[in-house]
């Protein structure tokens, strides 16, 4: 299906480009291309975030981030949001300045895009030139974390297991009444993950993390971000315990099947979180996470086995 809101912002790009263009006489744009391969070359500059004392392990899953749109701007004007791969159409004709600001889905979904609130956006410099392309596969993309970001939980797999404990038998069981079978492996392209494994005697999981405490300035964004890769459709929630209304149980989003493609997903958790906490009720939350196994497909064939892994979860937000 595609995405109306980006259809309406190319409209009104173009409209905007071709006034722009009969005031100067000259409607023939330059093209900026931009490729899926060029943000997967993208690093991440975390440099910001000393002051945290982040081990290797931790800071790998900070840097983890997968982006599928763009905002471009030009000479410091918004020229638009992009899915990628895209090629751009901008009115210049010489050196310009290009910023590109990674777009998040939020909940997973193309009718909530919003800028990655906690990068600076990245600027290079180009020439355009009428009815040519510009491409940037010579050009290393790096995006900046902002300073005073705090990650109230990162769970990584490798050094911490924020959602689990180990008994001696190496299999991990939550706190939560319907534990599942949760075990620590070992993935051969991200390191330890967590793996949930769902069979007919064992088909449902419900695990809840650590408590979690936030900066008493919190931003207006507030993120919980999982590297995902599921045969399932699994729910996420949130659990606060407050002052004055005791516990508080949110659904947040659906998370959908990934089949055996790894993929990630942002949830915006500050409208629920915010509720309380900027008025001094939140005591602390906790993230929940549900699924179970069907018994068939759709096509009325059983279903014995489910697998649900999970890496790099972390909630994000800025203040002190």
């Amino acid at each position: 299906m595609k995405n109306n809101g980006l259809v309406v912002a190319g409209i009104f790009s173009l409209v905007f480009l071709f006034f722009c263009a009969c005031s100067d006489g000259n409607i023939t744009p330059a093209f900026l291309e931009i490729t899926k391969e060029d943000m997967q070359r993208a690093t991440i500059d975390a440099s910001s975030l000393s002051y945290l004392n982040l081990d290797s392990y931790q800071m790998e899953a900070v840097k983890s981030h997968r982006f599928q749109d763009v905002r471009i701007t030009l000479n410091n004007e918004d020229r638009g949001v992009y899915s990628l791969p895209c090629k751009i159409p901008l009115l210049g004709n010489g050196d310009a300045n290009i910023g590109i600001i990674p777009v998040m889905r939020l909940n997973g979904t193309t009718y909530m895009m919003a800028d990655y609130p906690f990068f600076f956006s990245f600027n290079t410099s180009v020439k355009l030139t009428p009815d040519k392309d510009t491409r940037l596969e010579n050009t290393q993309i790096t995006f900046k974390y902002d300073t005073l970001l705090r990650f109230p939980l990162l769970v990584t797999f490798e050094s911490s297991t924020e959602f689990t404990r180990v008994d001696e038998d190496d299999l991990v069981y939550t706190d939560a009444e319907k534990g599942g079978r949760f075990k620590i492996v070992n993935d051969a392209n991200k390191g330890k993950i967590g793996r949930i494994e769902l069979t007919d005697e064992v088909s449902e999981f419900d695990l809840i993390s650590s408590n979690i405490k936030f900066p008493s300035t919190s931003g207006d964004y507030i993120l919980l971000e999982i590297d995902y890769r599921s045969d399932i459709e699994f729910s996420t929630l949130v659990k606060m315990t407050t002052s004055s209304y005791g516990d508080v149980s949110t659904a947040l989003v659906n998370v959908l099947p990934s089949g055996n493609e790894w993929k990630k997903i942002y949830i915006n958790l500050s409208p629920t979180i915010n509720t309380y906490h900027k008025s001094g009720l939140l005591d602390y939350a906790r993230i929940q996470l549900q699924g179970s196994k069907l018994s068939e497909d759709a096509d009325g064939n059983p279903i014995h086995n489910a697998t649900v892994e999970m890496d790099n979860i972390k909630v994000v937000c800025s203040g002190y």
